[in-house]
């Protein structure tokens, strides 16, 4: 069955954070076609915690963050 839209979605801001840039576009519109309006993507483990914590300091904290565990365990200290 197609993918319907969620009205509530469009409130939730999300961040994908993988190195496969194919996971990462797929995952970003599997999050835009269920009506996510504000989906972040990022290669990078140090960008995804910048953009994690720009939101914070912001006031406007990020929803959901979907991320790949190893890239996270060892991308950082590979950057």
């Amino acid at each position: 069955s197609p993918t319907t839209s969620n009205p509530e979605f469009k409130k939730i801001s999300a961040l994908v954070i993988d190195d496969d840039l194919l996971v990462t576009r797929l995952v970003e519109q599997i999050l835009i076609s269920m009506g996510f309006k504000d989906v972040q993507t990022t290669r990078y483990p140090k960008t995804g915690l910048a953009l994690i914590l720009d939101s914070h300091n912001m006031g406007n904290p990020i929803d959901l963050i979907i991320c790949d565990f190893l890239i996270i365990h060892y991308g950082i200290a590979s950057e």
